[in-house]
């Protein structure tokens, strides 16, 4: 009797054992969900828990119907917040060798409005405009609980950016009546007093404090604005002194609403280095060093020392700038420079040493200040030195959406600049120069870029100038199909000495292909002119390949030129910004 028994108990555990080491079958449950579609399905889905455990593992059966059973009250709850508060579901789940099948035909219903709208804002600041519109849900609107959420939110964000850092919602509630199906919304807002700016304290040890306060806008008892703060916290980074900077409001030391900020500022290494490598047709292979002292001493002095190599021009040039008044846009600077050049008809070196004021006034940077220029030059079969000082004023703006590729912007730049014989210089004469380009995108696939560059010279002769001071046409960024330098007016032996006037201009249209790929159709024309010698217009044109790298844009332009009796045809390839 017991040995049967033991027997049949065996068998039990035998089956037991084999059924926990033996692998379950995977079952396979697939979730449809029918009826609504965008956002209302996306919540929907993120509501039903069968749809989030349909991958799990080890998902049994007993599971499945469960979670089924709890599905029509789940998407009930998911379509509530978007005023959807009589939804109908049919539901169905069915089997078939292992697979599952959960499907629900979702019908939302009609749309629960919004009957009445008590909105209410007390306090100092009542008037404000961030809170004295109407409130974004109106009576007819379908109760949207997000935007009412939103709502709430966004003014609680406008208290706390202006100033009014006490208020609070004294009544925030909706009220539903399901039977009559609409809702009632009480939204009761107090601003409190408004709070105001205290003195800056800085918590660092890079800076005289003195210089730092230069870069605070506001003066204490000013009306608390954290746009301000964090203006202020964006100028000091920007300024590159800092690698962390934080404005702390110290709301415990309060006195009067006035509320004191301190700045903990963690400075950036002194010395910052860049390297570069990049090629241009016109000057070939480039190579650069750029060596960045971020700070010289506590008053915030700084300096740049860059060196150029590259097969046309070589060049070093350095600058020690001294902040000003205003320090994020006001500077005295010493620019010295060295420069050695060699393009198709001119060659020669340079020194250089400017003295200058920069400031910006709104969009524009304006420069101020003298230029002591030395040259050695050669051009055509004339060889010169110059020797000159040169008062000189330019004014530049850049506006772009984009700085690596703009679909809208431009580019601008207007200088004067002249010399008087017996002046530290060896003639007389008055330049001016305008130069801009223009981006503007349209349908989606196209851009279209139009450049302009102009300029005239007062003086007796062309040959009163040193060959930097002259005009020439020809090269990458001038018309292409030509040299750079190539262009320009020629003497009686056919060889280009350069002009007093310049006018070139170019058009071009570009349309995207694919991904980052577009193709350029373009037609470059004009030329430096002097009237003592032989001029014509030239023209160049061609297309190009241009892409966006990760490293910046790259175009591949091949021109033609179609003046004089040959076609030159060259290829300019050029790495970097449009503007």
């Amino acid at each position: 009797m017991w040995q049967r028994g033991g027997r049949t108990v065996g068998r039990i555990l035998s089956l037991l054992l084999l059924s926990i080491c033996l692998p379950a079958q995977a079952l396979e449950l697939q979730v449809e969900v029918e009826g609504v579609g965008g956002e209302l399905k996306q919540n929907v889905l993120a509501f039903l828990a069968i749809y989030r455990e349909r991958d799990r593992d080890g998902l049994l059966p007993s599971r499945i119907r469960y979670l089924h059973r709890q599905a029509t009250r789940q998407i009930g709850q998911a379509l509530q917040p978007f005023g959807y508060y009589r939804s109908r579901v049919q539901a169905s789940l069915s089997e078939q060798d292992g697979r599952w099948l959960a499907r629900y035909l979702i019908d939302p219903g009609p749309p629960l409005l919004i009957a009445s709208v008590d909105y209410r804002v007390t306090g100092e600041g009542a008037d404000e405009a961030a809170f004295s519109g109407p409130f974004p849900l109106q009576p007819g609107d379908v109760l949207d609980q997000r935007r009412y959420e939103k709502a709430k939110q966004r003014l609680l964000e406008n208290a706390a950016e202006l100033g009014y850092l006490k208020a609070r919602l004294e009544k925030a509630e909706i009220r539903i009546d399901l039977q009559a199906y609409r809702a009632g919304i009480r939204l009761h807002f107090d601003t409190g007093r408004r709070f105001l700016l205290g003195r800056v304290r800085f918590d660092q040890t890079l800076l005289d404090d003195d210089f730092l306060q230069r870069y605070v806008e506001f003066v204490p008892g000013d009306p608390y604005d954290l746009r301000r703060l964090l203006e202020l916290q964006g100028a000091l980074l920007d300024s590159e002194y800092f690698r962390q900077v934080e404005v702390v409001p110290q709301m415990d030391r309060v006195r009067d609403r006035r509320v004191p900020l301190r700045v903990v500022a963690l400075p950036n290494p002194r010395n910052k280095y860049r390297f570069g490598l990049g090629y241009a047709t016109d000057y070939g292979l480039r190579f650069t060093l750029d060596w960045d002292r971020r700070y010289i001493n506590r008053r915030g002095h700084r300096g740049n020392l860059a060196l150029v190599l590259s097969q046309r021009l070589q060049q070093l040039r350095g600058e020690y700038r001294v902040p000003l008044a205003d320090p994020r846009q006001d500077f005295l600077a010493v620019r010295p420079s060295l420069a050695n050049y060699d393009s198709d008809s001119r060659r020669g070196q340079t020194f250089g040493l400017k003295l200058l004021h920069s400031t910006d006034r709104g969009e524009w940077r304006r420069e101020l200040g003298l230029d002591l220029n030395l040259e050695d030059y050669q051009v055509a079969e004339e060889d010169g030195s110059v020797q000159e000082l040169v008062p000189f004023i330019s004014w530049s703006r850049v506006i772009t959406d984009d700085p690596v590729y703009t679909s809208r912007g431009s580019r601008t730049k207007l200088s004067l600049l002249g010399a008087v014989d017996g002046l530290l210089s060896e003639s007389t004469y008055l330049q001016g120069t305008a130069s801009g380009k223009w981006v503007r995108s349209f349908a989606g696939q196209y851009r279209f870029l139009a450049r302009l560059d102009l300029g005239a010279t007062l003086a007796a002769d062309v040959l009163d100038l040193g060959a930097t001071r002259r005009f020439f046409a020809g090269g990458d960024t001038s018309i292409r199909g030509y040299d750079l330098d190539q262009l320009g007016p020629r003497n009686a032996a056919g060889e280009v000495v350069g002009g007093r006037y310049l006018a070139v201009g170019s058009l071009q249209l570009e349309r995207r292909i694919a991904g980052k790929w577009s193709l350029a159709l373009f037609l470059d024309g004009g030329n430096a002119y002097d009237p003592a010698y032989d001029n014509e217009t030239a023209v160049g044109t061609g297309f190009g390949l241009h892409w966006r790298s990760p490293l910046g844009l790259i175009r591949a332009d091949l021109g033609f030129g179609l003046t004089g009796e040959d076609t030159p045809v060259r290829l300019h390839l050029i790495i970097g910004p449009d503007l």
